[in-house]
């Protein structure tokens, strides 16, 4: 494997207008694929059946989509076309989706927790993604990005599902929870910016192994959703 922190896809031309990081922009669009699924499989829910998470992680879906959207094509593909800041679209609809995904696991935990520490996590939650919301947006830095989505997985989504998996046993929040550890796999893979060449490098190995981390949060968010029948 490659360790060039440089290493890109190199662009592929349509007469004259230029797509930049073809492979990269691609593995993109597979992960905001998988996360139009899960939302779509959640919207098929019948109102009968949903449980209080159920809009949580329906809205993960949805912004977790348009941020990978957005990175697909304001990131990579149309970079050079468009203002570099584009990019703090991605960015901050993923963070958004991020903060969906804590709220669907404290939710799925909310029978377990005294009223008081819910409130507490809850408000905790808000506050913090404002306040990373407000920084990214306003300096357009990657890593605050980074940080504020590494506090919202290791800091909130983690132990709540792994509470609630110890109380509960419910495969949804272990689905969940082998989901934040492949994640966090993926991160520490994307930081050591290992690729196999120009057209895979550790963007598009990043991305591949995040449509299968949606993939099991479509399976666990789907059980965490829907009301056992007795």
């Amino acid at each position: 494997m490659d360790s060039n922190t440089s290493i890109l896809n190199p662009s592929i031309w349509v007469g004259e207008f230029e797509i930049a990081e073809p492979v990269t922009s691609t593995t993109d669009l597979l992960v905001a694929l998988v996360s139009l699924i899960g939302f779509f499989i959640l919207t098929k829910v019948k109102p009968s059946q949903r449980t209080e998470p159920h809009s949580y992680f329906k809205f993960y879906f949805f912004f977790f989509f348009l941020g990978m959207l957005s990175a697909a094509l304001f990131g990579h593909a149309l970079k050079t076309h468009i203002h570099p800041n584009f990019k703090v679209i991605g960015w901050s609809t993923s963070l958004l989706a991020q903060l969906f995904l804590c709220l669907g696991s404290l939710f799925s935990v909310q029978t377990l927790i005294s009223t008081k520490w819910f409130n507490v996590i809850k408000y905790s939650l808000y506050i913090q993604c404002i306040i990373y919301l407000s920084f990214v947006i306003s300096t357009a830095n990657f890593t605050l990005t980074q940080i504020a989505l590494a506090v919202m997985l290791l800091g909130f989504a983690f132990p709540l599902n792994l509470y609630a998996f110890r109380k509960t046993k419910s495969n949804g929040n272990l689905w969940l929870l082998l989901a934040i550890n492949l994640a966090i796999f993926t991160a520490f893979m994307f930081n050591l910016k290992w690729s196999f060449s120009s057209w895979f490098n550790y963007h598009d190995i990043s991305h591949t192994l995040m449509a299968i981390v949606t993939s099991f949060v479509v399976v666990g968010a789907k059980k965490l959703s829907i009301i056992k029948e007795s």
